[in-house]
């Protein structure tokens, strides 16, 4: 059974189970553990039905896909110029601080400070270096990574449909913990509660915010 172990029931939150009739129809209802459910069969078809509906609700077109990874590369490219500059800041700084310890060496050599401020200042200008290479060290260049794993995803979402109708029941069950964090039976109907970013697409296929 498609759907067995994924759904539960919207009323009392138990187990929705699967039985099959005559031999050939699978049908599915509350297993009613809480006595507070009325059984109602509800046939598998009807319920695939409905996910094959949600999956034409964020079915992307090819020039969709590219939108969206040009919107994600621009963002990228300011990123990384973000990075860049800041990276070139913190290197400065860095620098300063390295030409200040240098100086604050020759000076204690040459017996223009005392010990007591030479440590002190040494101690501010160690963790001050310190500080700066870590902050470093947490910006990366990194690369268009993202962007490449978001055109996966959403290529995965334009063939969602075609691949369910003909994956294997193994397979089918995979694409569903894939695409949706939650399965609920409610009166009969199915209620589907998408992972992001799928459900921000449906979103964006309702309000039909796409470039014309």
């Amino acid at each position: 059974m498609l759907l067995r172990g994924l759904i539960t029931c919207k009323k009392c939150a138990g187990a929705v189970t699967g039985d099959i009739k005559k031999e050939k129809y699978v049908y599915y209802s509350c297993h009613n553990s809480k006595r507070i459910c009325i059984k109602k069969w509800v046939k598998e078809e009807a319920l695939v039905k409905d996910m094959l509906g949600y999956f034409d609700r964020i079915q992307l077109t090819g020039d969709q896909i590219d939108e969206i990874i040009d919107f994600i590369e621009d963002y990228e490219a300011q990123e990384q110029e973000f990075i860049k500059n800041t990276q070139r800041i913190l290197t400065e700084k860095l620098n300063l601080t390295q030409e200040r310890i240098s100086k604050l060496i020759d000076m204690h050599i040459d017996g223009k400070i005392d010990a007591q401020t030479y440590h002190f200042k040494l101690e501010e200008y160690k963790n001050e270096q310190q500080r700066l290479s870590l902050e470093l060290k947490s910006y990366s260049a990194g690369s268009k990574a993202e962007a490449l794993a978001a055109r996966e995803i959403l290529e995965m979402v334009r063939d969602a449909k075609e691949y369910f109708m003909s994956s294997s029941l193994d397979e089918k069950q995979q694409l569903l913990h894939f695409f949706f964090s939650n399965l609920t039976l409610d009166d009969g109907k199915l209620d589907l509660e998408p992972r992001e970013p799928f459900n921000l697409i449906a979103d964006m296929h309702d309000q039909h915010i796409w470039r014309e």
